[in-house]
């Protein structure tokens, strides 16, 4: 991306000189640069190597000087925290690998968060110090693990571990190193690896998965001094308690369908006691087939579709499809049309009778007793036609009948009162 160019760094101390052998790679750390050395441990780095950064809330305090090989336990760590960023360093202060792009769901929805561009690079370190302020710095070169996510770092895993075996019909081959292991939404263990195995007698393949379980995590006493036998008795104990409450190992996606999947410890309904199945190397914790988050979707769809199915919607479609019939009888009945142009005619005559400007009272009145007439018996025959059943059938249709019986009424009613008060005409109505 740019030219090549050369760097340099001021010393401390020595003789003046004007040959230098240049080096092929920048040093991480300058001469010049103030810090404290400390040592993360990790089964694995991803990609983590020299140079990646450490964050501390957004802001880079630290980078890998140097990465080693440690065979079965993993690879150490050689950070540089510097200054004053290294008094954060401290007993309980925890260390994760951080990823560049993460997404989370949860009960907000959708969450996502970018790290700085130099972590899309060289990898990047997140860390976290302890909730109290007081407390000493760790001294130089002090080990710590580097957890493989926030979630567990925040767990806090730490400490003597004991490892268990699990054995899975269903579908597991997602589960890794980042996968835990849960009690009560509790965090008591990690996942250590998993494979595909077969059944000695039906060749039905299946999943088997080695778990550490951390005593510590289970409400138990751990020691610096306690022996690796006493923390196995000590765990085992505490599990054989759980299986005779009818707790089993399940696999389990959180979010349902959509989140990583995970092992969690949950209280069957129903279980007979068990106990740890002494075979192979590692204890074995029962398990019991299913998916609860899986298994509440598929529940609640269920509900949903059982309530769609208690829907008449067949005998919906049959009543609309009778009333639809009967409205087109009423509008084709000739009764119906024969009273409409009758009451037009009729309401037209007393539009000009009431347009005249002396109307004799005779004329009006009769005309208004012929539309009072002529309303009620258009209500009267759109009842016939519907058989006297309309009022359940379409509340738009039976609203109409009202209506055309309240006008008949109402017209029967002016006509009844200028019969005793032909001075309205011109006076207007009285006052109450």
């Amino acid at each position: 991306m740019s030219g090549v160019a050369i760097g340099y760094a001021p010393g401390e101390g020595g003789e003046p000189a004007s040959t230098f052998d240049g080096l092929e790679t920048a040093p991480i750390v300058l001469p010049g640069d103030k810090g404290t050395h400390y040592r993360l441990i990790a089964r694995t780095l991803g990609s983590i190597r020299e140079g990646s950064i450490l964050l501390f809330h957004g802001l880079e305090v630290s980078k890998v000087v140097e990465k080693t090989f440690k065979g079965e336990a993993g690879f150490e760590l050689d950070v540089f925290i510097f200054q004053p960023y290294d008094s954060l360093i401290k007993s309980q202060t925890r260390f994760w690998r951080s990823s560049p792009l993460r997404f989370s769901l949860n009960g907000g929805g959708l969450n996502a968060s970018l790290a700085p561009f130099s972590t899309f690079l060289s990898g990047g370190i997140g860390l976290d110090p302890p909730a109290e302020t007081e407390g000493a710095q760790s001294p130089a070169d002090s080990q710590f693990s580097l957890y493989p996510s926030r979630e567990a770092a925040r767990a806090g895993l730490s400490g003597p571990s004991v490892p268990y075996d699990f054995i899975f019909d269903g579908t597991a081959g997602t589960l890794d190193e980042d996968s835990g292991v849960t009690l009560l939404g509790f965090q008591i263990g990690e996942v250590e690896k998993a494979r595909l195995i077969f059944d000695d007698k039906t060749g039905k393949p299946r999943t088997r998965v080695t778990a550490l379980l951390y005593p510590a995590h289970l409400d138990l006493p751990v020691t610096a001094t306690a022996s690796t036998q006493a923390l196995r008795s000590a765990t085992d104990a505490k599990l054989h308690k759980l299986l005779r409450l009818g707790y089993r190992a399940r696999l389990e996606q959180s979010p349902p369908l959509v989140g990583n999947l995970s092992i969690a410890l949950v209280q069957v309904n129903g279980a007979a006691p068990e106990d740890l199945v002494y075979q192979g190397a590692n204890p074995r914790i029962p398990s019991v087939t299913g998916d609860a988050g899986i298994e509440e979707v598929a529940s609640q769809a269920n509900q949903v579709l059982s309530k769609i199915n208690r829907i008449p919607i067949e005998r919906i479609g049959e009543d609309l499809r009778e009333v639809a019939s009967r409205m087109r009888s009423l509008v084709a009945s000739p009764k119906m049309e024969e009273g409409v142009a009758h009451l037009n005619s009729i309401l037209g005559e007393l539009d000009q009778t009431l347009a005249q400007v002396q109307p004799q009272i005779g004329p009006l009145l009769t005309k208004l007793n012929e539309a009072a007439s002529q309303l009620a018996d258009t209500a009267t025959a759109a009842r016939q036609l519907l058989g006297g059943e309309a009022g359940g059938q379409g509340e738009g249709l039976a609203d109409a009948i009202g209506q055309l019986t309240q006008a008949a009424r109402s017209v029967q009613a002016l006509a009844d009162y200028l019969s005793r008060h032909p001075e309205a005409l011109i006076r207007g109505k009285r006052a109450p």
